[in-house]
């Protein structure tokens, strides 16, 4: 473990902290949806399963928040990589991280961006 104040100067677990804030929200969503009692609830569970984006979302969630990954839904082996690449004139380089799925290389904004495009649809078709 390390102390607060090195976890605070490193940019990387800060922005990786952000990532997985998402996650964790994004999938927590379904149940704000299970107890909307003013909407017929679909089956919430089952469209996290047939969509690879919110399984990959579901075990991201878990994972960062139980250190633990006993309940896969995608029957993956998740692994966070960060990566560093520089922009050119700057000092800084820009920061990012992949998630490694299977082998395959997510990439954290597109796979939000298929999430939230998931429960848009979901809520739209629950206002109809």
């Amino acid at each position: 473990m390390r102390k607060s104040t090195e976890v605070d100067d490193d940019p990387t677990i800060n922005y990786i902290d952000v990532i997985y804030a998402f996650f964790q929200n994004c999938h927590h969503l379904k149940d704000w949806i299970k107890n909307d009692h003013l909407k017929t609830n679909p089956d919430v569970e089952q469209f996290i399963n047939e969509n690879e984006c919110m399984k990959i979302c579901a075990d991201i969630c878990n994972g960062s928040k139980h250190y633990s990954d006993t309940s896969l839904r995608s029957k993956s082996n998740i692994v966070v990589e960060p990566t560093f690449r520089p922009i050119e004139k700057r000092i800084i380089p820009e920061l990012g991280c992949v998630f490694s799925v299977n082998g395959i290389d997510y990439d954290p904004f597109n796979l939000a961006t298929e999430c939230v495009k998931k429960w848009s649809q979901l809520l739209d078709k629950l206002d109809e």
